[in-house]
């Protein structure tokens, strides 16, 4: 089959009564909240980026009465790779959970890329392999464009950031990627001269990598307190018009394929054996850890109740009456460069904070003087009040006091939310800057579909397997599903307005409805689509308990066990968070920090000496604090 055919609905229909025999029906399966209510209602999983569309789409199909089947599905967003893992999950007797999946990355290269040494094709002797050349990304899977933007408040006098560049002619499709941020560059600390300075000689050369993941993409401790790390803060805050310091830098979690966007794009690292021949380049790890949210990997993740943070939950329902289920708090928060917890309250849901002199989880509601949270944040919930991850970003920058900054989508930045983006190399994310990819961190939206290029029975869905605790409705998903590809997601006179509405970018240069295949210089129909590397892995300690929140740590990187903090159990040379790798079975501490690094207790320093030395603490507090020289007057 080529693989720009669509599979038609009467073809789709004949194959639904071989499979079921059962016709649609017209009443309403899920309510408002994806409920079933009379029937069964499918929800489906993917991009939160493409939540409005989706949900638009849906409901759109519902009320023009010419998609059968709409009425059943029901979109609930959760990222990018959860979406890609219902496409995937295959055992011998099926494959996925669902067969459409929104998508703001495309696949990973062991799903679609043949050439890469990770694909395995899955056939009958491999059934649970996830190796699916057919399923390919054309150009009627391209939705829309995005472009992820780094959002400020609207006051700040910083408007742009400059970044090396290099093309990167290895994969399928060459891109751009930012150049890799020079360890080796000396300190020069209380030296502002590196700041979007291409041919800095000294601290960094790619200040949103060295801020979201250290000096050297690693996101260890090491890497993360270097007083490079530091300086490169600082001359940020110099121009966000009044701030001391940054405050927080928020982000969505790893399951975000906004997330995966930046870690390609901007925190470049060389890539690992075996990929790397192929795919040289990849994502580093951000300096706050982990950020499961609701699934790590293929496994779903408890929530934490509100109030009380002992309860386990998987719904507001397991909580008692007036709390919430969080995600939120299975973010880690291992980011030594300390700031005061954000509180939670009538416009933000709670996130991960640390005493660090422990290593025990905290909250502001604790009234617990040496509770702080690091620098970089993750959201995985959606704060009150907020659509998505995407807004509730920006309404925390837009709402703060000018020193908070964050990435997001273009919807982030907004008069409305009091906030701006910042150009990329002097260019703005307007519309033909993202059609013809001059734009950095320009980017498409996809509909997945597993279904419609696939020939092999072992590409073909069949809607039947369980992963993220749902299992697949088998034919009568898949024809409800492949009716809203065909009669509505695969149809630009329908979709092109709702992109629109929502501040997305449309395909063509030539209007609304337009195909936009064979346009010259038009990232729409830029094919193939190359494959996003996977980032690094993690480093020991990974993701949360398994009764829920987030691993912690306390400042040296030490395990919190319930009870106290205790070094990490680990596999010989693999990384830990401290820095280095594993040995003897157990991680290193993080000792002996040099000068103007960051640190949360004297013990952490070379010197001995943990202060408030730029007056970015507060009195009576440990965040804020760095090692300083005990010869030093502010260094007490």
């Amino acid at each position: 089959m080529s693989k720009n055919r669509r599979t038609s609905r009467i073809v789709l229909g004949a194959l639904v009564a071989a499979l079921t025999g059962v016709a649609g029906r017209a009443e309403a399966a899920c309510d408002a909240a994806g409920n079933a209510i009379g029937g069964p209602c499918y929800k489906l999983k993917g991009s939160d980026t493409l939540f409005d569309i989706m949900t638009r789409a849906i409901s759109d199909a519902r009320s023009s009465g010419n998609v059968p089947g709409a009425t059943d599905l029901f979109y609930e967003g959760t990222g990018s790779g959860n979406g890609e893992r219902q496409l995937t999950k295959a055992t011998a007797g099926g494959i996925g959970v669902q067969s459409i999946a929104p998508m703001s990355r495309t696949f990973r290269p062991n799903i679609i890329d043949p050439l890469s040494p990770d694909f395995v094709a899955r056939t009958a002797a491999n059934p649970t392999a996830i190796g699916h050349a057919a399923w390919a990304p054309t150009v009627a899977n391209v939705v829309g464009l995005d472009a992820i933007v780094f959002v400020v408040k609207n006051t700040a006098q910083l408007d742009n950031l400059d970044f090396g560049t290099f093309t990167d002619s290895s994969v399928p499709s060459a891109f751009r990627k930012a150049s890799q941020n020079d360890a080796a560059l000396p300190t020069d600390f209380g030296n502002g001269a590196a700041f979007n300075n291409l041919a800095s000689t000294v601290n960094y050369n790619n200040i949103m990598s060295v801020v979201l993941s250290g000096v050297d993409g690693s996101g260890t401790i090491w890497a993360c307190a270097d007083p490079r790390r530091v300086q490169a803060v600082q001359d940020l805050a110099g121009l966000l018009s009044g701030p001391a310091t940054i405050q927080h830098f928020f982000r969505s979690d790893d399951n975000s394929g906004t997330t995966d966007t930046i870690k390609d794009r901007i925190m470049v690292v060389p890539n690992w054996f075996p990929i790397s021949s192929r795919y040289p380049w990849t994502g580093g790890r951000f300096c706050n850890g982990t950020a499961a949210g609701g699934i790590l990997g293929s496994t779903p993740q408890l929530g934490l109740c509100s109030a009380t943070r002992a309860t386990a939950c998987t719904a507001d329902a397991n909580c008692p009456t007036g709390e919430k289920c969080w995600f939120n708090l299975n973010n880690q928060d291992f980011d030594p460069i300390r700031r005061p917890c954000t509180p939670s309250d009538a416009a933000h849901a709670p996130t991960s904070c640390t005493d660090m002199t422990t290593g025990r989880p905290c909250q502001a509601a604790d009234n617990n003087p040496n509770c702080t949270q690091g620098l970089v944040v993750a959201l995985t919930d959606t704060d009150p009040g907020a659509s998505d991850i995407t807004v509730s970003i920006g309404s925390r920058v837009g709402t703060s006091l000018g020193d908070v900054l964050g990435y997001a989508g273009r919807e982030a930045a907004s008069a409305a939310l009091g906030t701006k983006s910042l150009g990329i190399n002097t260019i703005r994310s307007f519309d033909d800057h993202v059609r013809d990819s001059t734009y950095l961190l320009a980017r498409r939206l996809f509909i997945q579909n597993s279904f419609v290029n696939s020939v092999s029975l072992d590409d073909v869905p069949t809607d039947n397997q369980t992963a993220n605790s749902i299992t697949g409705g088998s034919g009568d998903q898949l024809t409800k599903e492949q009716n809203l590809w065909s009669s509505f997601l695969s149809n630009r006179e329908l979709m092109d307005p709702i992109v629109k509405s929502f501040n997305f970018i449309t395909c063509s240069y030539n209007g609304i409805g337009v195909d936009p295949t064979g346009e010259s210089n038009n990232l729409c129909a830029s094919v193939p689509a190359a494959p996003t590397p996977p980032p690094r892995g993690p480093y020991t300690p990974v993701g949360a308990f398994a009764s829920g929140g987030a691993k912690s740590i306390n400042s040296v990187g030490r395990l919190w066990n319930g009870a106290t903090a205790a070094p990490a159990t680990c596999t010989v040379n693999s990384p830990c968070v401290g820095g280095g790798t594993c040995t003897a079975g157990f991680c290193p501490d993080a000792l002996a920090r040099p000068l103007n690094a960051a640190c949360s207790v004297d013990s952490d320093c070379q010197s001995s000496r943990c202060r408030n030395v730029f007056g970015h603490g507060s009195s009576g507090s440990i965040h804020g604090l760095y090692c300083c020289d005990p010869t030093n007057p502010s260094c007490i």
